[in-house]
């Protein structure tokens, strides 16, 4: 994970927001995330970013439903998302 200033800060808390609505393993949620995370594929950066800090600052209870969330994104919108989770 890195500590490196976020790239694009206004969908990086936009994001962040949204995944607080992230509580539960709800497909409706997690295909809304997905969605905007392939409109915004230019800042795959600050979206994997908000996905990182929200993993690392989160209680444990909702940690699955943002991995869900990863995979959706690795498998509906792949591109620079597969490439940045792979480094």
């Amino acid at each position: 994970m890195s500590d490196a200033p976020v790239k694009n800060r206004p969908i990086y808390r936009e994001f962040r927001n949204d995944l607080g609505k992230l509580t539960f393993n709800s497909k409706p949620i997690i295909n809304s995330l997905s969605k905007k995370a392939e409109v915004n594929v230019d800042d795959a950066e600050s979206v994997l970013r908000a996905i990182e800090d929200h993993l690392r600052f989160t209680v444990p209870k909702y940690k699955l439903p943002a991995f869900y969330l990863l995979d959706s994104i690795a498998k509906n919108v792949g591109g620079m998302y597969v490439c940045s989770m792979a480094v």
